[in-house]
């Protein structure tokens, strides 16, 4: 059992499952006002020391889950204002995390990158809803050969957990809808145009139907969907 810094698009449905139990757990602990053992893995200690980010890591893994079929019924109160994230691992850890999670089958809706062009088209949309400008660089980056991937999945995994700007909100999620234009259940959400949240629920189920590679292979598909906002 453990709690992945890598975002839950990456982790196979027992490992969501399974980490969302230990979640649990841990929000058990500090309800209760309890610690954990000396002996604990420190990396799980540093986790129940940020509850605000245990409660939206959850809520991570419940959209992730809700796009599998996978039934959910334990919500968490999440915290208004900023949320304190705990270190993500160094370069070689966050790199021996997408190594094991690579190593444990094929069923996640993303794949463990092999290289840096592939970790930016999965994050490439949840990167521009939080700072296009850095999207552009690493994508210059990456075209001139001089991203090392063990480096970017660090980075991107911190990107991630940041809040999002409104605006850039908007342009993502109305690039995202440009894709479900083409299914023909498309004209009956026009109702929730104006809200991209909304919308986001509408790209979700079509996506979920269809599962266009563009929007499927993206982390974005549910991250945007439990971000914390800023205008």
């Amino acid at each position: 059992m453990k709690i992945w810094d890598c975002y839950p698009a990456y982790l196979t449905q027992p490992l969501l499952v399974a980490e969302h139990r230990e979640i649990h757990g841990l929000l058990q602990i500090v309800e209760r006002g309890k610690s954990l053992a000396k002996t604990a893995d420190p990396h799980i200690a540093n986790w129940l020391a940020h509850p605000g980010a245990l409660a939206t890591r959850h809520e991570q893994l419940v959209e992730e889950m809700s796009l599998r079929d996978i039934e959910h019924k334990s919500p968490v109160a999440v915290q208004a204002g900023a949320v304190l994230w705990p270190k993500v691992s160094g370069d070689i850890g966050i790199g021996i995390q997408f190594e094991q999670l690579a190593a444990m089958g094929n069923d996640a809706r993303l794949l463990s990158p092999k290289k840096p062009d592939d970790l930016l088209q999965q994050n490439a949309l949840s990167i521009m809803a939080r700072d296009p400008s850095l999207y552009k660089f690493l994508q210059a980056e990456n075209q001139n050969g001089r991203l090392k991937l063990i480096e970017l999945q660090r980075e991107v995994t911190e990107v991630i957990r940041r809040p999002v700007n409104l605006e850039f909100l908007e342009r993502v999620v109305a690039t995202m809808w440009r894709y479900c234009e083409q299914a023909p259940e498309a004209f009956t959400f026009s109702s929730r145009s104006k809200d991209p949240m909304r919308r986001l629920k509408a790209i979700q189920f079509l996506a979920s139907k269809y599962k266009w590679p563009e929007l499927w292979q993206t982390t974005a598909l549910t991250d945007l969907a439990c971000c914390q906002l800023v205008e």
